[in-house]
């Protein structure tokens, strides 16, 4: 797997000069940087999930009182004791 570092001149300079002398710049993030990115889009995703978690209990929670409303009026009858 090739190194984006290695590319070679002509191809760089097809970049512009500004380019290719900014590609000469570039830095690897610290390791505290890489932690608390993942740490932040994790915190995200978790808190993502939750929201949908919730919207999807409480969606399921009134389709079952739906249900229930529904049953009682549907048969009334087979509701009542064998007397």
């Amino acid at each position: 797997m090739a190194d984006e570092n290695d590319v070679p001149p002509e191809e760089l300079e097809d970049l512009g000069e500004p380019i290719a002398e900014l590609r000469t710049l570039a830095e690897e993030p610290t390791p505290g940087f890489v932690f608390r990115l993942v740490n932040s889009l994790r915190r995200r995703d978790l808190s993502s999930q939750l929201a949908t978690l919730s919207w999807i209990g409480l969606g399921a929670v009134l389709v079952e009182f739906i249900r229930m409303i529904f049953s009682f009026l549907d048969n009334p009858q087979d509701r009542g004791g064998s007397d």
